[in-house]
């Protein structure tokens, strides 16, 4: 066998195939990477997108947060002032229904002295009375009366 090389074969042979490149490279391969390039922008724009989002969220999840934290504080502050003044009520109410009852009872005490003294003075003129008519039963005759 006889190996020689023909230039002509070989440009006949070799033609045909580089105008398949030429064509496939402008028929498919530079649509298909414009197409891989747009594809690989868009998700690269989709995740810059998703990155500004997540980093917006966070930025309202830390505002919401701090205004919770500064909402929970005044609601404490308030509802410590709000304590604060109904103890202070409960504490003028009571020193007034103390005040009321002290009087109230001292009323009272004196009512019952004066009952008490006012019974006393009663009970000791039905007892001399009372003794007057039992030494003129028990003598069967009147009896001086001192």
């Amino acid at each position: 066998m006889n190996l020689t090389w023909d230039p002509v074969l070989l440009l006949l042979q070799m033609l045909p195939f580089l105008v398949t490149l030429v064509a496939l490279h402008f028929i498919l391969f530079r649509p298909m990477l414009a197409y891989l390039d747009a594809r690989d922008e868009a998700i690269e724009g989709v995740k810059r997108e998703a990155k500004e989002m997540q980093d917006k969220v966070e930025a309202d999840r830390t505002e919401w947060e701090r205004r919770i934290t500064a909402a929970r504080r005044d609601a404490g502050l308030h509802r410590a002032r709000l304590h604060d003044e109904a103890e202070t009520q409960r504490n003028r109410l009571l020193a007034t229904s103390r005040k009321e009852s002290d009087v109230r009872v001292g009323q009272a005490i004196s009512e019952i002295v004066a009952a008490r003294e006012s019974a006393r003075s009663g009970i000791r003129g039905f007892a001399a009375q009372l003794a007057t008519e039992i030494a003129h039963r028990v003598l069967g005759r009147p009896t001086a009366e001192a």
